[in-house]
C-alpha cells in the first residue's frame, strides 16, 4: 500500500469541514499504512503534550476510529505501537549520527 511517510501535523492541512489535503509526499513508499498512523504518534511530534499522542493535539482511539471509518481497515494498536518505537529509536540514531561529525563537514551522497 502507499504510505505518506512523513504523516504528521506539520504535513496535513485541516479545514472545519476536516481534512483538505497532505503535504510533502517525497518520502512516499508502498509499505504497512500502521507506520503512517506511528510517524503522528512519536513523542518528538507531541511538542510537550505527552497526554496528547496524535501530534500532540488528541489522543489515539479517537485518530484511530476516523482511519478505520476512511479507509475500511481495521488498526491494530501493536502495530502502530512497534511502528513507534521503531520511528523513535531510528530518529534517535539518525540525530546522533548528526552529531558525531565534525561541525561544517559535508554530508556523505
Amino acid at each position: 500500500m502507499l504510505v505518506h511517510g512523513d504523516f504528521r501535523v506539520g504535513n496535513f492541512m485541516v479545514g472545519p469541514e476536516g481534512l483538505r489535503g497532505v503535504l510533502d509526499w517525497e518520502n512516499a513508499h508502498l509499505g504497512d499504512p500502521h507506520a503512517d498512523l506511528a510517524w503522528c504518534c512519536v513523542r518528538a511530534w507531541r511538542f510537550g503534550q505527552d497526554d496528547l499522542p496524535v501530534g500532540g493535539v488528541g489522543p489515539r482511539e479517537p485518530f484511530y476510529a476516523a482511519y478505520e471509518r476512511a479507509s475500511g481497515r481495521r488498526v491494530d494498536p501493536a502495530r502502530v505501537f512497534y511502528w513507534e518505537v521503531n520511528m523513535g529509536a531510528l530518529g534517535a540514531l539518525g540525530q546522533a549520527r548528526r552529531h558525531q561529525r565534525p561541525v561544517g563537514a559535508r554530508r556523505a551522497p
